[in-house]
């Protein structure tokens, strides 16, 4: 039974390291491609679904196929004992998981014992959000929503009192397009996924995936609210950014900041985006789009195709399986 299992942790973990390499070649040549032919904004969901692509399509394989297809039909009494080369693929898969449990465990740490922090000093602000906005004394500067799963607007008393009560509400109104966009999730795993140097498309990836989820979160804040608020809200924060002493904006904290001191966020860029609401040469935003009913159809067509093709797919899974195993 333990060979059993062993053998089972072996495959599985082999399987994914075997699967990653795949995923993270076409990863970087489509992202390649995408960034030379690049002429206008790209969507925030294709870019990150892109640069996450090679863990998805690794962990897909391997809890989707491999594992079912171990534990269908693999005897309970074999005797098989992985060979050199699979436990050196066990050993990478392990390694790599560990890197992105610790990443997680810290990030997660950091960003609870940060927002702790500045509750200290708080105060409940009275304007209309989604979620609780408190001013604080320290950091004076800071502008931002923390927090993946409870998330809170953090202003420092600088950004709060240099704005007019509509200049705020667009504001907010903008960190809380990165809540309804689950931002703050997908910055916690491109942070924990962080790749070497040696794949640069991908990394680029990440810079792109932050500049277009600030002008989705620029537009998403306009529904309802003057452009010219969001304009002057974001020109008087970003003055206030550009002597600040140290970035307020670090990887290892699960936020997204209204101005951010990374140079992911042109705010030349930002403004040009708005102008085209100012002078009219952007058409009126549509109504949001009902994207988790998308999502819910997509992915119900998924798991429809992938239980029809199962049983034609575990088979061939174990076969090679055995060839790995040999």
């Amino acid at each position: 039974m333990n060979t059993y299992f062993g053998l089972c942790v072996a495959l599985c973990l082999g399987t994914f390291s075997l699967a990653l390499f795949p995923g993270l070649v076409v990863a970087e040549a489509v992202a390649g491609l995408l960034r030379l032919g690049r002429r206008r904004p790209h969507s925030p969901f294709q870019l990150f679904s892109l640069r996450i692509f090679p863990f998805a399509f690794s962990t897909a394989v391997t809890l989707a196929l491999a594992l079912p297809a171990f534990l269908s039909l693999e005897p309970r009494q074999t005797e098989e004992v992985p060979e050199l080369y699979l436990i050196v693929l066990t050993a990478v898969s392990l390694i790599l998981l560990v890197i992105i449990a610790v990443r997680l465990l810290q990030l997660l740490i950091f960003t609870a014992r940060l927002s702790r922090h500045w509750r200290q000093d708080a105060t409940r602000a009275n304007l209309t959000a989604s979620m609780p906005v408190f001013r604080i004394t320290t950091p004076p500067k800071l502008f931002a929503v923390v927090g993946t799963f409870r998330p809170k607007v953090f202003i420092g008393k600088d950004a709060f009192d240099c704005l007019t009560r509509e200049e705020l509400e667009a504001a907010i109104a903008h960190e809380s397009a990165h809540v309804r966009s689950r931002d703050n999730l997908k910055r916690t795993l491109l942070s924990i996924t962080t790749l070497p140097r040696l794949f640069r498309q991908l990394n680029w990836l990440d810079g792109a995936w932050s500049e277009a989820s600030e002008l989705a979160a620029d537009e998403e804040a306009l529904r309802g609210r003057s452009v010219m608020d969001l304009i002057s809200a974001l020109i008087k924060v970003g003055r206030l950014q550009v002597n600040r002493t140290a970035p307020l904006d670090r990887p290892s904290v699960a936020s997204c900041h209204l101005v951010s001191s990374s140079e992911y966020s042109p705010m030349a860029r930002r403004l040009e985006h708005l102008r085209h609401f100012v002078e009219g040469s952007q058409p009126p935003l549509a109504p949001p789009r009902r994207q988790s009913w998308t999502a819910i159809i997509l992915a119900f067509g998924a798991v429809l195709a992938y239980w029809s093709a199962l049983p034609m797919l575990l088979p061939a899974t174990h076969m090679l399986m055995e060839v790995m195993a040999k």
